[in-house]
C-alpha cells in the first residue's frame, strides 16, 4: 500500500492493491482475537472490557453483529464508503499508523478539530494532562475520541 501511495504522490495516479480474501481477513482477525494474559487496564479495549464485564456477571456471550459493532476497535472494522461499498480498516497499533490511515482517508484534520487526544504513547500517563486516558497513536482509543472516529 506504501508504493501505492508513493506512486500517486509521485505521479497523481495511485496503483490498484488486490490482496487474497483470507489473507485480509486475517490480518483483521488478529487483533480482533489476541489475547494476553494480566495486560494492564489502560491497553484493553472496549470489547476487551465487555468480554471481562459479561464473564464476571456469568452473562453469554451471545453478541450479535449489530451489538458486536459498537465494541469493535475503529482501526480494524468495516465501514461503508459514499457509494455503500464496504471497506474493511486495518492499521496496526503503531505510533503513526492511525494517523496515516486518516490521513489517507481525508479525515485526519476532522478528527484533530474534534479533540481526540494526540500524545505521545511512549511517555507515561502521568505526564498526560488530567482526564485524557487515550491518544490517537495508541490503542485502545476511549470514549469520545473512539465516537468521532465512527462517526466522522
Amino acid at each position: 500500500m506504501v508504493l501505492a501511495l508513493r506512486e500517486r504522490d509521485q505521479y497523481g495516479v495511485g496503483e490498484r492493491i488486490e490482496v487474497t480474501l483470507a489473507g485480509a481477513l486475517m490480518e483483521g482477525l488478529a487483533y480482533n482475537s489476541l489475547w494476553i494474559e494480566e495486560l494492564p487496564e489502560r491497553y484493553k479495549s472496549l470489547r476487551e472490557r465487555e468480554i471481562a464485564r459479561r464473564r464476571a456477571a456469568g452473562q453469554p456471550m451471545n453478541f450479535t453483529y449489530e451489538k458486536l459493532q459498537a465494541f469493535l476497535d475503529p482501526f480494524y472494522r468495516t465501514y461503508c464508503c459514499k457509494d455503500g461499498r464496504p471497506f474493511y480498516v486495518v492499521s496496526g497499533s503503531h505510533a503513526t499508523h492511525a494517523e496515516r490511515a486518516l490521513k489517507v482517508l481525508g479525515i485526519w484534520d476532522e478528527m484533530l478539530a474534534s479533540g481526540v487526544p494526540v500524545l505521545d504513547p511512549y511517555r507515561s500517563t502521568r505526564e498526560w494532562p488530567p482526564g485524557i486516558d487515550c491518544t490517537l497513536r495508541a490503542y485502545p482509543i476511549t470514549e469520545p475520541g473512539r465516537a468521532a472516529l465512527l462517526n466522522g
